[in-house]
């Protein structure tokens, strides 16, 4: 995911008044609100009965969870595994949260980690477009040999061109441990 601004005071102190996190689970619940928020009796009494307790946020077609919030009249929409990060640490994560197993609803304490961009992308899934089954390998038409290829330090470098798909995959797989790469980089 993107880097993410940092929140005023006042807001964070709000996530805290009006969520609750289980690291367990991974899952953001409402907390019990203040009637003073409510400028009616009845909207209180209504959002209680109907959210109260419950998992807050719902979850986007894209796999992330994310969850509004109203404060002081300005409605946004936070991202679960940001403020889970957050609820965690106690510091909001200004860098990239990492779901480390891949599952972008999986928001879990073990699951998630502060990260730079470089090293988020050191951490993706294998694209659905890939032909080859393996990241950074495909089939080099000019040379009939299958090339395998790894990006560090801002630069794409060629690890050579194969006969066998297995043998580039190899060799991508240990550059991937030579430059940080986590391991389940790849993965489909």
């Amino acid at each position: 995911m993107t880097d993410i601004k940092e929140p005023s005071v006042e807001f964070q102190a709000a996530i805290r008044e009006r969520l609750s996190y289980c690291p367990e689970t991974g899952n953001l619940y409402w907390l019990e609100p203040s009637p003073e928020r409510f400028s009616r009796v009845a909207d209180y009494a209504t959002w209680r009965t109907r959210f109260a307790g419950q998992v807050a946020g719902k979850t986007r077609s894209d796999g992330y969870r994310a969850i509004r919030l109203t404060i002081q009249k300005e409605s946004i929409t936070v991202l679960a595994h940001h403020l889970a990060l957050f609820m965690l640490t106690g510091v909001w994560p200004v860098k990239f949260t990492d779901h480390i197993n891949g599952d972008r609803s999986d928001n879990r304490a073990v699951n998630l980690r502060a990260v730079s961009r470089q090293e988020n992308q050191r951490n993706q899934k294998r694209r659905t477009e890939n032909t080859s089954g393996y990241l950074g390998v495909n089939w080099a038409k000019h040379a009939k040999k299958w090339c395998a290829r790894i990006t560090f330090d801002g630069r794409q470098k060629n690890l050579g061109y194969f006969n066998c798909v297995t043998h580039a995959a190899v060799a991508r797989k240990l550059a991937e441990q030579q430059h940080g790469y986590h391991e389940n980089h790849g993965r489909a």
